[in-house]
């Protein structure tokens, strides 16, 4: 919540302080009670002795920035899952897809099983599902930077 809380507590003039959770955890360590009373009083103590390094907090615009690039690397991720699921699913009909590329991967799938009804109902399941993620790839990709949150009311 602190990539959240903190600008919000900053614009309202609070005076706030990110810690570093692993010296908090270790300076904590050495309680012998662990209630949040005990929580608290441990941390005022940090604050109150220095004993604490300041944690550094992203921008919100950095935090849209790894959301859109993890968005992005699971529906390739996704998108070559199910090529390969194409592909192995041929490979048991006795088909081989070497070196096609992109553009010639749906032509070429559709070649393969031209004569059979029920591979194509299957494959064509397949083809468009992979269709769909490569829109949403490439959408992902015509975004230069991450889309700001929209103005509270």
């Amino acid at each position: 919540m602190s990539p959240r809380l903190h600008p919000e507590l900053k614009a309202l003039g609070v005076s706030v302080v990110c810690l570093e959770t692993r010296q908090v955890r270790a300076a904590m360590s050495a309680q012998r009670n662990k209630t949040a009373a005990a929580d608290a009083l441990g941390l005022a103590h940090l604050m109150l002795t220095g004993w604490f390094r300041q944690a550094y907090v992203k921008t919100d615009g950095a935090y849209r920035l790894k959301l859109l690039l993890t968005h992005r690397r699971n529906l390739k991720r996704k998108f070559l899952d199910l090529e390969n699921v194409i592909r192995h699913s041929l490979k048991s009909f006795g088909v081989r897809l070497n070196k096609i590329g992109r553009s010639g991967f749906e032509q070429a799938v559709r070649e393969a099983y031209a004569g059979d009804m029920f591979t194509a109902e299957l494959m064509e399941c397949m083809l468009t599902a992979r269709a769909a993620l490569w829109r949403s790839i490439s959408r992902c990709r015509n975004w230069r930077s991450p889309p700001s949150l929209p103005a509270k009311r």
